[in-house]
């Protein structure tokens, strides 16, 4: 028997599942998840994989905690390798405490190893291959002294619910459970973490896609037209399989939005969700639902370019995009939730802007929120109130589809409910009727962008965490903010006087306060997953402010906490 001298660290882990594609990785890691939630810890899990129809190193990193998580780390407690090569690529990255869990045939120097047979159990329970990631789980659970029944239950609710055979259910829990002896027998459970479960209750498993579909429900939305693009992708395979929507999957991203902004015309609260070669494409149609003035939520769920890019990584490049898409000038609003949560409560709050102010609005989202999954309570929805803004119904006399108003919203009618009206691509009159003279052109641009004034003041304000008059304010949008929240808390335990400011809302953008914030500081830092920090041009070119201090990352890869505590203290001591 092996014997290992550690101190136990309790209910704290970051464990990477990695292997081939083919081999389960994922699933592996969706079971884990389950298996952590049956026991009353938090996890937040994050996804690697490359962009091959087939084949390829696949990697989940999950953090477990009896805490609240939403980033991850990049250096591991343990390393579950299903082949030779997740060894190789991820070994550098291993604490000095860390171990790894492989295969009896693979050799690693420098490292504590519990080597499993996975062919000789395979063999023992007459079992494929497929069934690695269920010798991998058990081994997983045991070494973190993990109690078994916990991933047990998660087994069978899980293959339960998709109605397995029986016996399959009772195999793959015999593989995990044989597993699970085989290194409580071989290695003891002196490993230093150790899981024995918390009193987290009633959370549940949700990554960012599903948790902005359930905003769109939430807000009523019944249509959305799509063209399968990653990371978005499952958006729209999350409305195919819901009951009393309709998913239309049209032949191009062109298509989809001209079916949603169809479907909004009929009176049908509508979207689509593209990435932004996608988006791209789409953009005469935004330009034309800025000038027909009809409601329509565009999601765009960034990964990073230019071209085809990295179609299955990470980035935060789409900045300028959503800002600009579309030809002409035209009110928009462009959203950017920073977590889960936040894609839910401002997916919901994009189509009662849209329904009121009748104007495209942008959510901009990107890889990481879209297929990290945490844990998290179900959401807060009692105060959420539908408001579909001013309709027309019946006949009304004298009805003008474009009627000029002080606060630039006209009434809106729905075709077979409300007065008959005509809407053209063309600049317009009140009517709807096409007219080119040069005082109406004035009036109508000028119509539309009055309704940017009363926006203003119902939009989402920034969110300032920490004190003002600090040494330094962070300052990002999207989904670093979790990573950078993190690095916030050890900065403080550093005594460093930092706080940090998180735009939501983009466009119109809040310059007075964002100017009033960071005025107080006296040096700001803006950390984003772009090569040209385009947050930080925005922000200068509506506060006058500069920027000259950023963490700019774009590898495809998100930012983990310590990047940005690090980049802090150089520029706190430099």
């Amino acid at each position: 028997m092996v014997k290992f001298v550690s101190l136990f660290i309790m209910n704290h882990a970051v464990v990477l599942i990695g292997g081939e594609a083919g081999q389960g990785i994922f699933y592996a890691g969706d079971i884990f998840c389950k298996a952590i939630l049956e026991g009353g810890l938090e996890f937040f899990s994050r996804v690697e994989f490359p962009s091959l129809i087939r084949g390829g190193h696949n990697s989940i990193n999950i953090r477990v905690s009896d805490k609240e998580v939403r980033s991850s780390l990049k250096n591991y407690d343990l390393i579950v390798a299903l082949d030779e090569n997740t060894v190789n690529q991820h070994k550098s990255l291993l604490k000095s405490s860390g171990r790894i869990i492989c295969n009896e045939g693979i050799k690693v120097e420098g490292v504590e190893v519990y080597h499993v047979p996975f062919e000789k159990i395979l063999k023992k329970f007459e079992a494929t291959s497929i069934l690695k990631n269920a010798i991998a789980l058990g081994a997983t659970c045991a070494v973190l002294s993990y109690d078994f029944k916990f991933l047990e239950q998660a087994i069978r609710k899980d293959l339960d619910s998709k109605k397995v055979d029986k016996k399959l259910i009772v195999k793959n829990i015999e593989v995990s459970k044989f597993a699970y002896d085989y290194i409580q027998k071989n290695y003891g459970d002196d490993f230093e973490i150790k899981l024995e479960g918390g009193r987290s209750k009633n959370k549940r498993m949700i990554n960012g896609n599903r948790s902005l579909v359930e905003g769109a429900l939430k807000a009523e939305c019944k249509f959305m037209g799509a063209y399968p693009m990653s990371p978005a992708t499952s958006i729209m395979e999350e409305f195919d399989k819901t009951e009393g929507v309709v998913m239309k999957q049209a032949f191009d991203e062109i298509g989809a939005i001209g079916f949603a902004l169809g479907a909004s015309f009929a009176g049908v609260r509508s979207m689509t969700a593209t990435s932004g070669g996608g988006l791209d494409l789409m953009g005469e149609f935004v330009s034309l639902v800025g000038s027909s003035e009809q409601p329509l939520v565009i999601v765009d769920v960034q990964r990073p370019g230019a071209a085809t890019g990295l179609p299955t990584r990470q980035g935060q490049s789409d900045l300028n995009l959503v800002l600009n898409v579309g030809h002409g000038e035209f009110p928009r609003v462009v959203l950017v939730p920073g977590d889960v949560e936040e894609l839910y409560y401002e997916t919901f709050n994009a189509f009662n802007i849209a329904d009121k102010y009748q104007l495209p609005v942008l959510v901009l989202s990107d890889k990481h929120l879209a297929s990290s999954v945490a844990s998290l309570s179900v959401f807060d929805s009692k105060n959420l109130v539908v408001d579909r803004g001013e309709i027309v119904v019946g006949d009304v006399v004298g009805y003008k589809r474009f009627s000029i108003t002080e606060s630039g919203v006209s009434p809106r009618s729905i075709p077979g409910k409300g007065p008959v009206f005509n809407s053209s691509s063309d600049e317009h009159n009140e009517e709807g009727l096409i007219f080119e003279g040069a005082d109406n052109k004035v009036v109508m641009e000028d119509k539309r962008f009055r309704k940017l004034e009363a926006l203003k003041k119902e939009l989402v304000s920034p969110k300032l965490y920490g004190e003002e008059n600090v040494d330094i304010t962070l300052v990002s949008f999207g989904s670093t903010k979790a990573a950078v929240l993190e690095a916030l808390g050890d900065l403080k335990n550093e005594n460093v006087n930092v706080n940090f400011l998180q735009l939501i809302c983009v466009c119109p953008f809040p310059s007075e306060y964002v100017q009033s914030v960071l005025s107080k500081s006296k040096k700001i830092i803006c950390v984003e997953e772009n090569k040209t920090g385009q947050l930080a041009s925005l922000i200068r070119r509506e506060t006058g402010i500069e920027i000259k201090e950023k963490l700019l990352k774009y590898d495809g890869r998100a930012f983990f906490p310590c990047e940005i505590f690090d980049r802090v203290l150089e520029v706190y001591n430099g």
